[in-house]
């Protein structure tokens, strides 16, 4: 019977094991992974950290301090050998290897035999932040700490010495140079040097207050370290200035905004954030037991992620480690069964929510990122000898892409970095009115303007029969008016307009559409209809539009009116069925 129970706990840690890797191989969708791979570039090209911008025009020269140069190094190699696949490699194994830790934390609380339900939660935990990013280093590497801490509380006495405060400096040097995450391990390491010396002040154990003062000298130790850098000490004072553009970039990245109840991802993220409180709370009122690091670690990164969603997967380690300790206290005083019952009920939830909402969104065939972009790449390249110089605006999250390709040739607006999030309070005032979008360029003094499309309508004044009618039309060409704005490029998700007075009219003519607009063509039909436009100016235009450089498949809504207007003037009346599309912005 023993040898059953032996082969069955072998065989569920197997089945968990897999759940997580399957959970763990979620695809690649971050856009910020350009300019990533322009910093990696720019590193490999020069054999230097950047310390200026020189992918903006707006923010050029200016200091950046690139917190994550090492993985961006890392990145550039991996993605020239091919592509995204072994940077997806990359980040399953790091995230794979978080298991490891994980694992060890609940043997050192005697719950390894729950492992097959335990890690299940934890990768769950992980997977909302468990995008391509170096990030992933952060999390393996605060796993790893959260361990080691975890050991050192229950009872390990490491050998203080310089060899162990030259690893500590060196880890964290490592940890610094790949992910500003290290910060936080600071934080983590100071939250175990407080609980010592409370527990040993309270108890009267000067024994375990000695413990926090070893911790608080390889704190300094770990500080000290993290200096090791290209930027030296700065590297803190970076810090501090991307926690100061938190606010502005929470106005444009879901990352950084509150965690959505609504937002089924966020579902494991909560129920670890309850229940890891309600266990702190149950262990203290019941055994008048307190982990004060668990309890300043659940209420730091509690406030953090509750704030931004981008600190979800710290406070997820942090419930995770503190569930495991509460619930390994609860073996003294509840039969083993009763658990194990608990830990088959939780494997149950895992893989209910795996099912509905995890396998199904790793399983999609969502395009590679930046792919929207790969028309609006081919025709910024075909015609840079006219657009390169012109001052450019792309919206947030295409910054990365178009410096990645384009660049020297093009300077973007801005991207995901957070040195632009002083543009961020403008742009957002710029969207309310097309009277705000007109300041905004006229502020910047825009030449070329690429635009998300979306589906959102306007009543457009528009003449017809000469008389002037309101009609539904689409919202652009308010913000964007013909007689400042030509339209030269668009496509399913993208619109390029530029100013008509900064333009060669020359090659205006031939790159203008003043008829095919997107999302436009319903207005388009009735005004043929209506004697209000030629079918022959219409026809050329439409070969114009369809020769355009990256049209190679045009939209459909293209394709639909080119079919209707085969049949003109027999099917006036019959309307034509363009399909909407949303702007990514």
């Amino acid at each position: 019977m023993e040898t059953e129970n032996h082969a069955l706990n072998r065989a569920l840690f197997w089945v968990g094991i897999v759940f997580c890797l399957s959970v763990l191989a979620a695809p690649v969708i971050n856009t910020d992974l350009f300019w990533r791979l322009s910093a990696g570039r720019h590193f490999w090209a020069n054999f230097s950290v950047p310390r200026a911008d020189w992918l903006s025009w707006t923010m050029g020269g200016h200091s950046w301090s690139d917190l994550e140069w090492l993985a961006q190094a890392v990145y550039y190699p991996l993605y020239r050998l091919g592509g995204l696949l072994p940077l997806f490699m990359l980040r399953f194994v790091l995230l794979c290897f978080a298991l490891y830790p994980a694992f060890k934390i609940l043997e050192l609380c005697g719950l390894e035999k729950t492992a097959f339900a335990a890690l299940p939660v934890f990768a769950l935990g992980l997977y909302p932040n468990s995008d391509l990013r170096p990030e992933n280093f952060s999390v393996l590497f605060f796993t790893v700490e959260f361990y080691l801490l975890e050991k050192l509380r229950t009872g390990w006495a490491p050998v203080y010495s310089w060899k162990l405060f030259a690893a500590v400096s060196a880890a964290f040097s490592l940890w610094a140079n790949l992910h500003c995450g290290f910060a936080l391990g600071l934080v983590l390491a100071g939250f175990y040097c407080a609980d010592f010396v409370v527990s040993g002040f309270f108890k009267r154990q000067p024994q375990i207050s000695a413990k926090g003062g070893a911790l608080f000298l390889i704190i300094l130790a770990a500080a000290s370290g993290a200096i090791a850098n290209p930027y030296g000490y700065k590297v803190y004072g970076a810090l501090i200035e991307y926690y100061r553009a938190l606010p502005e970039l929470s106005g444009v990245l879901i990352e950084w905004r509150p965690p959505s109840p609504l937002d089924p991802l966020q579902l494991p993220y909560l129920l670890l954030l309850f229940s890891a409180f309600g266990m702190l709370i149950y262990d203290y009122l019941k055994n008048k037991r307190l982990v004060y690091a668990h309890a300043f670690a659940l209420a730091y990164f509690g406030l953090s992620s509750s704030a931004h969603a981008r600190f979800t997967v710290f406070l997820s380690i942090a419930a995770f480690v503190s569930l495991s300790s509460g619930v390994g206290a609860m073996v003294r005083t509840v039969p083993f069964e009763k658990i194990k019952q608990s830990a088959l009920f939780t494997a149950g939830f895992c893989l209910f929510y795996g099912f509905f909402c995890v396998w199904p969104r790793n399983l999609s065939k969502a395009p590679p990122p930046g792919r929207e972009a790969d028309g609006l790449v081919s025709y910024l390249s075909a015609n840079r000898y006219f657009l390169s110089a012109k001052k450019l605006y792309n919206p947030w999250a295409l910054g990365g892409v178009l410096g990645w390709r384009l660049a020297p040739d093009y300077k973007v607006f801005w991207d995901g970095r957070y040195i632009f999030s002083l543009y961020i309070k403008d742009m957002r005032l710029a969207l309310e009115s097309p009277e705000a979008w007109a300041f905004f360029a006229a502020k910047y003094n825009f030449e070329l303007a690429i635009l998300g499309r979306d589906d959102r309508r306007a009543l457009v004044r528009t003449v017809m029969g000469g008389k002037p009618v309101l009609l539904q039309r689409p919202e652009y060409l308010l913000f964007m008016p013909k007689t400042d704005w030509a339209l030269v490029y668009w496509d399913a998700r993208l619109l390029v307009f530029v100013r008509k007075d900064k333009t060669s009219a020359e090659w205006l003519k031939s790159e203008e559409l003043k008829f095919v607009r997107a999302g436009d063509f319903s207005a388009l039909q009735n005004a043929l209809c209506m004697g209000e436009a030629r079918p022959e100016e219409i026809k050329e235009e439409l070969k114009i539009f369809a020769a355009k450089p990256g049209l190679s498949k045009p939209p459909e809504e293209f394709i639909e009116f080119r079919d209707w207007l085969g049949e003109y003037p027999g099917n006036c009346g019959v309307p034509v069925n363009s399909r909407r599309t949303r702007r990514h912005s």
